[in-house]
């Protein structure tokens, strides 16, 4: 005669099956949890840390997938007393602009000069001007002073007027960047 009831068997069953939904529902939190934490870290923006010297600053979202491009600058006495980095953003694949950085359009740049060389900043200034005139981007300030630190004198500038669709929805923040700057 068989027996009603669920048994021993049945028994380790039912409770093998609480201990999976147990298991599945704290793992399934903790996913969750640690996918809220990216999003938060993500809407923070990014910070872009510079350790040759000494500087960083906050990036917004608008700036995911940033490439930097380095550039060290002979003064016109012919020293290396300037470097410069500018930050670019991806094109769009159907974008036809020809840019430094093939497929990256480059929208603003920090530079730095030597602060033993501080005589020279209104050289780099009057360099960057004459860039402009040869953009036909005249009526942008050049060159404001974003920071010092022991060595350098940190310059910021907006390299384009005139962006792609990414772009210019990233030069809106750049006031927002330029004041993020902090040197350490």
């Amino acid at each position: 005669m068989m027996k009603k009831g669920f048994g021993l068997g049945g028994v380790l069953i039912i409770v093998g099956i609480i201990v999976l939904v147990v298991v599945s529902y704290y793992y399934t939190e903790n996913q969750k949890e640690a996918i809220d934490n990216n999003i938060e870290e993500i809407s923070e923006g990014i910070t872009y840390i510079n350790e040759e010297y000494d500087f960083q600053l906050a990036l917004t979202n608008a700036w995911l997938n940033y490439k930097t491009l380095p550039h060290i600058y002979k003064s016109l006495s012919g020293e290396d007393d300037v470097f410069g980095i500018d930050f670019c953003l991806p094109l769009s694949s159907d974008s036809s602009m020809i840019t430094k950085i093939p497929g990256y359009e480059c929208l603003f740049k920090i530079s730095g000069i030597s602060i033993e060389k501080s005589d020279k900043l209104q050289e780099k200034i009057t360099l960057c001007e004459k860039e402009q005139e040869n953009l036909n981007a005249v009526g942008r300030k050049c060159n404001n002073e974003i920071g010092r630190s022991d060595k350098y004198i940190f310059l910021s500038n907006v390299i384009v007027n005139d962006s792609s669709n990414e772009g210019s929805l990233a030069l809106k923040d750049l006031t927002k960047i330029f004041e993020s700057f902090k040197t350490f």
